[in-house]
């Protein structure tokens, strides 16, 4: 992850990649145990980023920032956190393209952790813990972990 130089501007072109598509065990994941340590702008951010790269055969969109804001109704200093708490959990790498060149940054999504993972994981485990409580990490780690139940 490279901190862009310059400071973020709306009329800064941006591509996002992804390798693959978000599966739909991810995107749960993404959904129940991401979002609540994101927080809404960092949540919000990361699903627009893969709706948009998903609306292309090659995963990969260039936009500018004023059309991310747009999509997102936030603020540019909103976008920014946001764009940091992506980092942060692992869910998004920043590059800064060469001088001059279009476009000037990369944002490369980053598939979520399995629930598994997720669980094992003790800094994304603790946090959530921290946020929802525990009777909802219980709640959230048996949707994970429970054992289908035998019909007939």
């Amino acid at each position: 992850m490279v901190e862009p130089k310059q400071p973020l501007m709306p009329k800064t072109t941006v591509a996002i990649v992804a390798t693959t598509r978000l599966q739909d065990e991810r995107r749960r994941v993404l959904d129940l145990l991401y979002q609540p340590i994101l927080g809404v702008s960092a949540y919000s951010l990361a699903t627009v980023m893969w709706r948009q790269v998903a609306l292309t055969a090659d995963l990969k969109v260039e936009v500018t920032h004023t059309d991310l804001l747009a999509l997102l109704n936030i603020s540019m200093t909103a976008l920014e956190s946001a764009r940091q708490r992506l980092e942060a959990a692992s869910l998004l790498r920043t590059y800064e393209n060469q001088p001059d060149r279009m476009p000037e940054l990369i944002y490369e999504l980053q598939q979520p952790v399995s629930g598994e993972m997720f669980f094992k994981d003790d800094l994304l485990s603790l946090l959530l813990l921290e946020v929802v409580g525990e009777r909802q990490f219980e709640r959230l780690r048996q949707a994970f972990f429970a054992t289908p139940t035998e019909t007939g």
